[in-house]
């Protein structure tokens, strides 16, 4: 038998579209999308359920080094312009993502019948934290904390676009890290660990003193572990080498990349941050403090304060460990120290305000999975 020709073969393959087309049209079917693939930490475990349950997840993916491509058979949407293409011409379905700014840049709503659901990637307030018509284009928001309920329920008063459905959900992340909390190991440590977890943007320690917080902790033996932002690295490709060549000959540093784990949460005695959600995750799943250095807020928009609300990260960060002021720097190893020293005081607290500041902890992914089964079927009889 002839060999069919790389061209031949080529055309014969089903194009993403095709292939989307096919998924939708099954009757218990839901697409997932993800910019990258640390997204799937916060929606990968609600796809994971609803397979089980029975339904057809497709699952679609920015990122061409996704490993969801090979371990779940994910589809890479394309570069920009076949990205934005597929967007605008997907059939209609239910498609859950946590990328902010649908219809903002690039990737538009479909002209055809899509119902957009999006499932929050932080815990962080919704007003100032992200751009002002962030959420605007989702048809259904799951919302992991009372906060974001009532921010986006005022927003909804003082600035109406489409109808949205806002539910209170849970947030899915904090789930995982709890399940994964059951099968962690203490190890008694004389000196902590600190995982240094920074922000991007102009509100990171990466624009203040994080090279004399790394120094000075070192300096007192405390081990360090240094975690960016996949969005720091993103636009810093060299960041992680600058810093190993600083400070990689002392054997209580280490780097962490890995961004789709949580080995270095779970390993962690303390996270030191400046606005990063992942500072929160940790305190809330794991029931340990967090230092905080105050650099300027996190603002991603300069109406934020129209809306005369209290930001949930202004409010709790006091609450979840310490917060230290910029010229206070030097204080940082004995904060760390006395916090570790004092982390048993610190359980009953945090678990309190776990219990108080997001809806369902603990049951957030099965909470989400039956909200989107209801979505799916109602939309299925349009």
């Amino acid at each position: 038998m002839a060999h069919l020709s790389p061209l031949r073969a080529l055309r014969r393959t089903p194009s993403i579209l095709t292939r989307v087309r096919a998924a939708a049209s099954v009757e218990r079917s839901v697409l997932f999308f993800a910019e990258d693939s640390s997204d799937w930490l916060h929606i990968g475990p609600l796809a994971n359920h609803l397979e089980e349950i029975g339904y057809l997840v497709l699952r679609l993916t920015a990122d061409p080094k996704d490993p969801v491509i090979s371990n779940h058979d994910g589809l890479f949407v394309g570069r920009t312009v076949a990205a934005a293409t597929l967007f605008l011409r997907l059939p209609p379905c239910v498609l859950v993502t946590t990328m902010t700014d649908l219809d903002t840049y690039h990737l538009k709503r479909s002209v055809n019948d899509v119902h957009y659901v999006y499932i929050f990637h932080s815990l962080l307030s919704t007003h100032r934290a992200y751009r002002q018509n962030a959420f605007t284009a989702y048809d259904s928001i799951f919302c992991a904390s009372p906060n974001h309920l009532i921010e986006l329920q005022t927003v909804a008063k003082l600035r109406p676009s489409r109808a949205q459905m806002l539910y209170s959900t849970g947030y899915c992340r904090l789930d995982t890290l709890l399940a994964e909390t059951k099968d962690t190991v203490n190890v008694n440590r004389d000196l902590p660990r600190v995982l240094i977890a920074p922000t991007w943007g102009p509100s990171s320690l990466l624009e203040f003193d994080l090279d004399k917080i790394i120094h000075d902790l070192l300096t007192h033996n405390i081990e360090v572990v240094l975690r960016f932002h996949p969005m720091s690295v993103r636009h810093n490709a060299s960041l992680t080498h600058d810093y190993q060549s600083r400070f990689g000959n002392n054997p209580n540093f280490s780097l962490d990349n890995s961004f789709e784990s949580s080995k270095s949460l779970i390993e962690s005695d303390i996270v030191l941050s400046d606005w990063s959600g992942a500072a929160h995750e940790f305190s809330l799943a794991f029931l340990r403090p967090t230092v905080f250095i105050d650099t300027p807020p996190k603002a991603h928009n300069d109406v934020y304060h129209l809306l005369g609300l209290d930001c949930y990260e202004d409010a709790v960060r006091e609450n979840l460990g310490a917060l230290i002021t910029l010229d206070q720097i030097e204080t940082v190893p004995n904060v760390v120290t006395t916090l570790f020293n004092d982390q048993i005081k610190w359980q009953p607290r945090l678990l309190s305000l776990r219990n108080s500041i997001v809806f369902n902890p603990g049951n957030a992914i099965a909470t989400a999975a039956t909200q989107l089964q209801n979505i799916i079927s109602q939309h299925s009889t349009r």
